[in-house]
């Protein structure tokens, strides 16, 4: 029964769900506790143009300062500042989020906690289900094996009594009537013979399905 219960793909595909219904609860959950996050970031910047360097610069009194040498720059400069890592900018933050009231995620877990429960009575149901009808199928297989076998013995049996007839008919003491009546009553018993055989295989595939082995047993995999 336990191995029914684990080849049955719809029983499978049911806690599937429920281990997603898992994750999304985890995720709403996460969604509810605070959330610190460290941010840092790293730029090189490139500096072009033309640099005037000056001296008193900090001069006070109305003294301006005086332009001592100029650097010529460009683009060039620039790009070679830049990948060369001449003015590296460095960063850093922390984000502090608090989710008071936060209705957006309370709902998103009563969705999942519902959908989990949910999943859980379905599999529930689902096992049930599974298990009668596999009592039921190994019922349906016993009383059909018992039937071939019993439509065996019939059939050995009308073949005795043919004989039977055949032999008292050459002997004289029978008439055709009896020999025409067990060779009937042999067709019969084959037929129902035939029939049993027929109904037994297929109870015996009914069995394989509802256990989750047909596909094993014809050498099917699903990848």
């Amino acid at each position: 029964m336990e191995r029914a219960l684990s080849q049955r793909p719809d029983l499978k595909a049911n806690l599937v769900n429920i281990d997603v219904d898992d994750l999304s609860i985890k995720q709403a959950a996460n969604a509810l506790r605070p959330d610190l996050s460290l941010t840092g970031s790293y730029i090189s910047t490139g500096r072009g143009g033309q640099f005037f360097e000056r001296t008193n610069v900090f001069a006070e009194g109305g003294t301006r300062s005086t332009v001592v040498n100029v650097l010529p720059g460009g683009l060039g400069d620039a790009l070679d500042q830049l990948f060369g890592f001449n003015y590296p900018i460095y960063s850093f933050g922390l984000t502090l989020r608090l989710p008071i009231r936060d209705r957006a995620a309370q709902a998103t877990m009563a969705d999942a906690m519902v959908s989990k429960r949910l999943n859980t009575l379905r599999a529930r149901s689902l096992e049930q289900t599974i298990r009668q009808e596999v009592l039921n199928a190994a019922t349906q297989v016993e009383s059909s094996k018992a039937s071939v076998k019993l439509a065996v013995v019939n059939r050995d049996l009308a073949q005795r009594v043919l004989e039977a007839e055949q032999k008292k008919y050459e002997l004289g003491v029978n008439t055709i009537f009896f020999v025409l009546q067990a060779q009937q009553r042999l067709v019969n018993a084959s037929n129902q013979l035939v029939n049993q055989s027929v109904l037994y295989r297929r109870n015996l595939l009914t069995l394989l399905r509802v256990t989750g082995e047909l596909l094993e047993t014809r050498g099917i995999a699903v990848q």
